[in-house]
């Protein structure tokens, strides 16, 4: 029964963020990706904070069975790399190409993959070898076989966007192998709580730091503003729910696919296109993240 509600909670996740994900791109081109990234992380606080005080209201939530230590200690890897996650995606979708940015940077589930063999001790079987083979080769395709410099990646204006989703493949992959003992340790909501507000600090010094104003037109682009927001908070906690009652290999890939929600919403209200080749390798991603989701 875990293992369905599991699935039931993954499949929520991929589609709260698919959505999320779109609206963040449009709030990215009209107020900039940096100021995106901070009121998504601290607008994205509402819904984890009203569902820890309805339990704190009905005697629900039990602090003392709360691991500070490893709350602090995993929160706070997850929350840093959740700030780099969404600087570096959310610019990549103000700058590139929706389906290179998504698909590239779904392939964390096979970074999750490598990670887990390396530090947890799982034991690849050679499908799963051949499998991660081809969401490479994949990406290879999407992006041209083409690899940007760093300085690129953050204030080009290059259309492509594939390095950009390089970078958040990588932080997602560790940031999904660390939100279990995160999980495990505080539950989903605290453990979302935390991150949201460590990731909303790292982003506002920065801020303050570029001297970035934090204001923009509330009535153009608070509705995309917003909605990504809470709907990325509600995939987060979906995710993290997910993986406290199921096995990683299960929820990861399905979470992964969120990309087939967002170049949907582009194609469906932009009519945004892709060459052949990128179809390809956007198949070819897509396809084994969702094999290596079956395999688990």
């Amino acid at each position: 029964m875990e293992i369905y509600l599991g699935a039931i909670l993954s499949f929520g996740a991929m589609t709260t963020i698919g959505v999320g994900d779109y609206l963040a791109k449009l709030a990215s081109i009209r107020i900039g990706s940096i100021k995106t990234s901070f009121y998504v992380r601290f607008l994205g606080l509402i819904p984890p904070v009203l569902v820890i005080i309805f339990q704190s209201a009905f005697e629900k939530l039990d602090y003392a069975s709360v691991d500070l230590g490893s709350l602090l200690i995993f929160g706070t890897i997850v929350g840093t790399l959740m700030s780099i996650t969404h600087l570096v995606y959310y610019r990549g979708l103000e700058i590139g190409s929706v389906p290179i940015v998504t698909t590239v940077t779904s392939a964390w589930v096979a970074v999750s993959v490598v990670l887990a063999i390396i530090f947890l001790g799982e034991t690849p079987t050679v499908l799963h070898l051949l499998i991660i083979s081809i969401i490479v080769a994949g990406i290879g395709i999407v992006s041209g076989f083409r690899v940007a410099g760093f300085s690129e990646i953050i204030s080009s204006n290059r259309t492509s966007g594939f390095s950009n989703g390089i970078i958040c493949m990588l932080t997602a992959g560790a940031m999904a192998v660390l939100a279990k003992p995160m999980v495990e340790a505080a539950g989903p909501f605290i453990a979302s709580t935390y991150t949201h507000i460590l990731s909303s600090l790292f982003l506002f010094a920065l801020i303050r730091w570029r001297g970035i104003s934090l204001r923009f037109s509330i009535k153009d682009n608070l509705k995309y503003v917003a909605g990504a927001a809470f709907l990325t908070a509600t995939g987060l906690v979906c995710l993290f729910l997910a993986i406290l009652i199921s096995p990683i290999m299960l929820v990861t890939p399905i979470v992964a696919a969120h990309p087939l929600i967002t170049i949907t919403c582009a194609r469906v209200f932009e009519g945004g296109r892709t060459s052949g080749m990128q179809n390809i390798g956007i198949i070819l991603t897509v396809g084994g993240i969702i094999l290596l989701g079956l395999m688990g």
